[in-house]
């Protein structure tokens, strides 16, 4: 066995060695996902773990020759009974064996009495005997059974043969999803069609208080008659009674985790009880991967892949696939929400979007039809000026759309970060890149901005983010702290969702003083990136263009607003230095001319200078302003 293979086989074994014992047969599941043999050698590994303790207490030379295939391997179907072509199983005669794994064997069958083509699908004997796996294995058959729908693979019977324990199923002609993307990309109008049903599959099933719990592509087959089937409700959950015919004790009260890692959603992982939101994330997983390729979360370890799911944004569908249909990508991220909260709250509202991109409203149609009959000229009138009324709602539509993309962030304060040092001295550093911070995401359309006045008051208080995001009304807070190192600056930012107070990002910044100015520009669009922001050409150059690359012009500024925001006569007259000199240093530095002209302002304000002297200098920084912009841009 070559080095690479050993790699991998340890790889997966400590991943699978480090999750939750109730987690490793989904980590190994996804780990070894088209590599059965893999499997066979980090459960032969893990087999030899449990039996002696530790690897220093197995043979090494047996281990060896376990996992290297030297030994005949376990059976994956785990002891499921075999039957050969033509065997009679009680009514059915077996045509063929098409698939098998760690739930037993499933055959092709003809069924002699009713003359149609099932699968049978056999129980391993290795757990035909557990309690909990045939609990399993009956729970499917009866969820699966109550379900009617064109979408939904058909159960026809539950029995047992010589104390075999089977099911037959509708047998579906065609390939399972995942065999149809085979990691390509399919078209929106696909998307739509295949989306449709599944969600219309799951819709039904929620109808009848079944969850799924196990939503992927494996699990979807497309038919080459045409429909969509949903099939293997193994893990599905009954929610309270349906007719007095309620399904046992659920997984989760078994504190048993269930699913296909990568589908799982957050409160699937954490061992939550589940509902009908748990099938949402997993079909916005299914639609992300038609849409890209890949799902939204990709670790080859699975701590990591946990840790991604439980806590990372998704990366944005269209920076995978730049011809993703905007609505498409809306509903996918909508789906993928870390709370089922900001979910889809029903798979019904996913086929009504969906079905929308490609279909315009019946209702909509009628209307249109029949508004010129209804009221005469007047109607006539307004129906010659529907073109233009309707570009013009398509316009503001694709406004709103784009400046309040779907996030769950669209409102922020920033709180006044705190300077470690207490020195006043420098006081000006921390506020001025707060308040820099505070420009710089103001500029943004959709996203609202707490203004500095209202989050300096909490400026040298010990605030916590959930109190003040809920007295500003916003639903996310960002905080942080600057130190300074001896070789520049430190940045330390933490963005707080208001609503369960959990950090949505954190990190650190550090700049040689000479970079002062790319501080709050990197640290605003690090900000937008976590709050799935989608930017225009427009506002990304707005955002990554600083204001000056004069490290002392912009230091000088900073000091001038510092003095300017302490509004007295003395804070004025000492900003006005400031701001010239950071003139003086980048005559094209707009910041600094507006500050000018904010300076003399406030003077006539606050008595300082009379309008006579003030009104001049005001007006002839503004006009400067707008030229020193011009030119640094």
């Amino acid at each position: 066995m070559d080095a690479e293979r050993w790699q991998k086989i340890e790889r997966v074994f400590h991943a699978a060695l480090q999750a939750e014992p109730s987690l490793r047969a989904t980590i190994l599941e996804d780990s070894c996902a088209g590599d059965e043999l893999l499997r066979r050698q980090v459960e032969a590994l893990l087999a030899h773990r449990e039996k002696a303790g530790t690897f220093l207490e197995t043979p090494a030379f047996a281990t060896a020759k376990q996992i290297s295939g030297s030994e005949k391997p376990p059976s994956t179907s785990g002891g499921a009974a075999r039957f050969g072509v033509g065997a009679a199983v009680a009514q059915y005669r077996v045509l063929a064996e098409i698939g098998a794994g760690g739930m037993g064997i499933v055959y092709k069958a003809e069924d002699t009495k009713l003359g149609r083509l099932v699968a049978l699908k056999f129980l391993p004997e290795t757990l035909a005997t557990d309690a909990a796996a045939l609990e399993r294995f009956q729970r499917e058959a009866r969820a699966a059974s109550a379900l009617n729908h064109p979408n939904i693979c058909t159960i026809y019977d539950i029995a047992e043969y010589q104390g075999h324990p089977f099911i037959a199923m509708e047998y579906l002609d065609g390939r399972t999803l995942g065999e149809h993307i085979l990691g390509r990309t399919l078209d929106g109008d696909e998307i739509s069609k295949l989306g449709i049903q599944i969600a219309e599959a799951l819709s039904a099933a929620h109808s009848k208080g079944v969850v799924h719990r196990d939503v992927k592509p494996g699990n979807i087959v497309a038919t080459v008659t045409g429909p969509v089937k949903v099939l293997d409700f193994g893990l599905a959950k009954l929610i309270g009674s349906q007719g007095g015919n309620a399904l046992t004790k659920s997984l989760t009260e078994t504190h048993a985790v269930a699913g296909t890692l990568p589908y799982m959603s957050p409160e699937q992982l954490r061992g939550r009880d589940v509902d009908a939101r748990t099938d949402i994330y997993a079909l916005g997983v299914v639609l992300y991967e038609m849409s890209t390729g890949r799902r939204p979360f990709t670790a080859e370890i699975s701590p990591q892949l946990i840790d991604d799911i439980l806590n990372s944004p998704p990366p944005l569908p269209h920076e995978l696939n730049s011809k993703i249909p905007l609505k498409l990508e809306e509903i996918i991220l909508k789906c993928l929400e870390k709370d089922p909260e900001d979910r889809y709250q029903t798979a019904k509202e996913i086929a009504v979007d969906l079905r929308r991109m490609t279909t315009p409203s019946t209702v909509s149609q009628r209307l249109v039809a029949s508004r010129p009959k209804r009221f005469g000229k007047v109607a006539r009138f307004l129906w010659a000026a529907t073109p233009i009324l309707a570009l013009a709602i398509l316009v503001l539509g694709w406004v709103l759309v784009r400046t309040a993309y779907f996030n769950p962030s669209r409102s922020i304060a920033v709180l006044p970060f705190e300077d470690d040092s207490k020195d006043a001295s420098i006081q000006y550093i921390s506020d001025g890149i707060t308040e820099g911070v505070i420009n710089k995401l103001s500029e943004i359309p959709g996203l609202r901005v707490i203004s500095r006045n209202s989050v300096f008051k909490f400026k040298g208080r010990e605030a916590d983010a959930q109190v003040v995001g809920r007295d500003l009304k916003v639903q996310a807070v960002l905080s942080g702290r600057i130190s300074h190192p001896a070789d520049g600056v430190m940045i330390s930012a933490e963005l707080v969702n208001v609503s369960d107070g959990s950090q949505i990002w954190g990190r650190q910044f550090r700049y040689p003083i000479s970079d002062l100015p790319r501080a709050q520009d990197e640290l605003a669009s690090a900000i937008l990136d976590k709050l799935k922001l989608r930017l225009n050409s427009a506002d990304e150059t707005r955002i990554a263009r600083s204001a000056t690359v004069n490290s002392e012009a912009y230091q000088l500024y900073l000091q001038g607003r510092y003095h300017w925001n302490q509004r007295t006569g003395a804070g004025i007259k000492k900003s006005i230095e400031f701001f010239q000199q950071a003139m003086e240093k980048d005559p094209n530095f707009a910041l600094a001319y507006v500050g000018l002209a904010d300076a003399y302002n406030m003077g006539n304000n606050l008595g300082v200078f009379t309008p006579r002297e003030s009104a001049p200098e005001a007006k002839a920084a503004s006009h400067q302003s707008f030229g020193a912009g011009s030119s640094a841009r």
